[in-house]
């Protein structure tokens, strides 16, 4: 979680970073929305170092790239915050596994994996 706002929930961090997308997007088509492959070209190239929920970028599949943090509630001076115990950097959507090993896989089996006993 970014330092400068500890105590901000997290829908209010990815709604604020959903804005930084889309404007830094924005910024790379000239301020231009009407087309829309362009536009989606343009977020699909977005870097964003800095963030309230941390760094955000995107794989060559269009989804996010971002830190996990695995957080608490802890109390601190007589109020609840929210404490990061381990922050899990640069999370894909394949986690730690080879994205065309993994899109290989069936889709949705109940046969898949196979059930170990």
């Amino acid at each position: 979680m970014s330092r400068k706002f500890p105590n901000v929930t997290s829908y209010a961090r990815c709604f604020y970073a959903n804005g930084q997308v889309i404007e830094t997007a924005l910024a790379k088509t000239g301020g231009k929305s009407d087309n829309a492959d362009q536009l989606v070209k343009a977020v699909r190239t977005v870097t964003l170092a800095d963030t309230p929920r941390g760094p955000l970028s995107f794989d060559d599949y269009g989804n996010a790239v971002i830190d996990v943090y695995v957080g608490r509630a802890e109390k601190q001076n007589g109020k609840m915050v929210n404490k990061t115990v381990k922050t899990y950097n640069k999370v894909s959507q394949f986690w730690t596994m080879d994205p065309k090993e993994f899109l290989a896989q069936p889709v949705f089996s109940r046969d898949y994996p196979p059930m170990k006993s």
